[in-house]
């Protein structure tokens, strides 16, 4: 590459680290700003009619986009999820509320965060402890994590179309280190003596296979071991069975269905008549619970609107860390 080359993509990468920067300060200021408001006030979940029928009720509660463990479905800096923390809220309205029989969980949903995803699955087992049914309606996409929570549910349904599958772990590690040496920015990191494994180097040696390779590979190793074993559980599968195709690999909803790994193929109709059926009611009043939260829905204009940002931003992550996921990408 020329120097020209290099002087102008190094130019680039400033510029692009600026905005970021900048962008960040005007969050950090609107956070200032608004740091008095009552902000669990403004949160107030209503329960809304999609048909009116009898007494008893079901509830529709949407799993869309992905899943992280946030309290909001999206942020100023341009991103949007399945709020773990949202969903859960959700359900815990529908385990105080009596006169609710049964849960259609409506997924479009690629997966996301193992923590995340795990303390939704593990919320949805609590709902149906307390007698109440749950269906899965699995729309355009229900995979990796979005499976995970489907799979203990009491049946799936999906279009013949939905991507859904995607059994494993993945774990992302970055490094910014190419561009703070373009930048000309230098870290240099002290650790406790005897702390090899602090820094996570071992991930960008030239050696895949090292001793800090090995120990992430454990964990993934564990979590995979975990969804396998929920699946297995859920679906009535023999686990063996299941490995033969728990690489990873996505299936349509056709697929999944000989595969054993959903029941029917369907849609809303569906979903609606097998909850009733499970739950044995019948002509319920079907509810769905939405959030009037106007720092959400500023949030959600300025990523769309003011941040420039915001496409680029939803493809990476420059938080530190490995991120263990349940996710689908495509």
């Amino acid at each position: 590459m020329s120097k020209k080359s290099c002087l102008i993509s190094s130019v680039i990468a400033l510029v692009i680290v600026i905005i970021i920067v900048a962008c960040g300060l005007v969050c950090m200021l609107l956070s200032k700003v608004v740091s008095d408001y009552d902000f669990d006030a403004s949160r107030v979940a209503e329960e809304k009619v999609i048909e009116k029928g009898g007494d008893d009720k079901i509830a529709i509660i949407k799993i869309e986009g992905t899943i992280m463990d946030t309290d909001t479905s999206s942020s100023l800096l341009g991103t949007s999820y399945a709020s773990s923390q949202q969903i859960i809220k959700y359900l815990n309205y529908v385990i105080e509320d009596d006169s609710i029989k049964g849960v259609i969980l409506s997924i479009d949903s690629p997966g996301g965060d193992v923590y995340a995803t795990d303390i939704v699955y593990n919320k949805v087992e609590e709902v149906q402890s307390y007698g109440k049914k749950v269906v899965t309606l699995m729309k355009n996409t229900a995979a990796s994590g979005g499976y995970y929570i489907a799979a203990g549910t009491d049946k799936i349904v999906a279009s013949p179309i939905t991507i859904t599958g995607s059994i494993g772990v993945r774990a992302d590690v970055q490094s910014l280190d190419g561009l703070y040496e373009k930048l000309g920015i230098e870290t240099r990191t002290f650790t406790n003596s005897g702390g090899n494994y602090k820094t996570g180097e071992g991930y960008f040696d030239d050696n895949p296979d090292g001793e800090e390779d090995e120990i992430l590979q454990t964990i993934i190793d564990e979590y995979f071991d975990r969804f396998v074993n929920i699946v297995s559980e859920g679906r009535g599968m023999e686990k063996d069975e299941l490995l033969e195709y728990a690489d990873g690999r996505i299936f349509s909803g056709t697929q999944a269905k000989e595969k054993g790994l959903i029941d029917d193929l369907g849609g809303y109709e569906l979903a609606l008549e097998s909850v009733e059926s499970l739950a044995g009611i019948s002509n319920a009043t079907v509810v769905e619970y939405q959030e009037n939260n106007f720092w959400t829905s500023l949030a959600g204009y300025v990523s769309n609107v003011v941040n420039p940002t915001a496409s680029v931003i939803k493809l990476i992550d420059p938080t530190p860390g490995v991120k263990l996921k349940y996710l689908y990408t495509k």
